[in-house]
């Protein structure tokens, strides 16, 4: 059994002591069914005005900064991630949301993963994982610890210790040669893809949620048979759309103009197309052989069969128009 740890202390005390009379409250999709629950809990204890944001929340590289000013509000309560934006605006508090998982399934998975890694005669382990599940993070440390194993943790570039982002995979890079394998704790497989690009080692992916331990294995060649496809077409390509994302974390104007320019080298049309919402139904009435995506990885990477013209990014460009080698793949990270 899991439960979503939903605590509002931290935003009424901002809320108090800015003397906020009017927030903005920002919610990922899971948590718009406790709307209700926390506008009524957060107006009883502050007198404020709350708004809910309906528009979907893609992460802390999400801000609603605009929304804000429009509004005319204090403050945003940002739910569900630690702060990712280098710019601090101040007016943004951030909300994370964690998982408590039971106990007894903390205790299981342990006991699990102690198997699987003497079998492998494995003695040195870095743990990272999303931001969601730190308290199992934080259980596995003492526990593996416990059982004689030595743990390591990194941190990345804009995240917490053991803390890993799609777009930035610091918090294993940096303890590529300490570890000899890496256990990431999540769930799904955007999150562990960069692991995969960034480290050859054996990695061991625990769900706390499905209550599961795999190693994983295969995904990184899966993601490139595709990702190879996406190129060759975009080698045929002669007329190429750069989107760019207005979300303060996602925005990469002068890389988009740097890749406008390098596809105009090499003799074929290039045009810019900016946007909040990246979605393939915003642009299919554009004549465009391929789309080159400057904005969160997950788009390239999630959406691309959605897409009905090639959907690559800035690295996979550069194949593309023979400027990097096709042995080179690199997993593109945001920031």
């Amino acid at each position: 059994m899991s439960e979503l740890i939903l605590d509002l202390s931290e935003g009424i005390q901002e809320i108090q002591k800015q003397k906020a009379k009017r927030v903005v409250i920002q919610l990922p999709e899971g948590l718009k069914v406790k709307s209700f629950e926390i506008v009524n809990e957060i107006q009883t204890q502050t007198g404020a005005q709350c708004i809910v944001l309906c528009d979907p929340v893609f992460g802390a590289c999400d801000l609603a900064e605009y929304e804000r000013n429009q509004l005319k509000a204090d403050i945003i309560l940002h739910f569900g991630h630690t702060q990712f934006v280098k710019k601090d605006f101040g007016k943004t508090i951030y909300i994370p949301l964690l998982y408590e998982i039971d106990s007894r399934v903390e205790e299981k998975l342990g006991n699990e993963l102690v198997k699987k890694l003497q079998k492998e005669k494995i003695k040195t382990i870095g743990i990272s994982g999303v931001i969601q599940f730190k308290p199992t993070i934080e259980f596995l440390k003492k526990y593996l610890t416990q059982q004689g194993l030595e743990i390591k943790t990194g941190k990345g570039k804009l995240t917490g210790e053991a803390q890993l982002l799609g777009c930035d995979a610091l918090s294993v890079k940096s303890i590529e040669n300490q570890v000899d394998c890496i256990v990431y704790v999540g769930d799904g497989n955007f999150h562990s893809l960069p692991i995969q690009f960034t480290l050859d080692k054996k990695i061991f992916a625990l769900n706390p949620l499905n209550e599961t331990i795999e190693e994983l294995k295969g995904d990184k060649e899966r993601y490139l048979r595709q990702r190879y496809g996406l190129i060759a077409l975009a080698q045929r390509a002669q007329k190429f759309g750069i989107l760019v994302s207005l979300k303060e974390g996602q925005y990469r104007i002068e890389l988009a103009l740097q890749l406008k320019k390098t596809i105009e080298q090499t003799g074929k049309q290039a045009y810019v197309f900016a946007a909040d919402l990246i979605l393939p139904e915003f642009f299919i009435g554009l004549d465009i052989d391929c789309f080159v995506c400057t904005a969160c990885p997950r788009i390239s990477i999630e959406d691309a069969k959605k897409w009905k013209k090639p959907l690559i990014n800035g690295i996979e460009l550069e194949m593309a128009l023979g400027k990097r080698s096709m042995e080179n793949y690199i997993f593109e990270e945001l920031i």
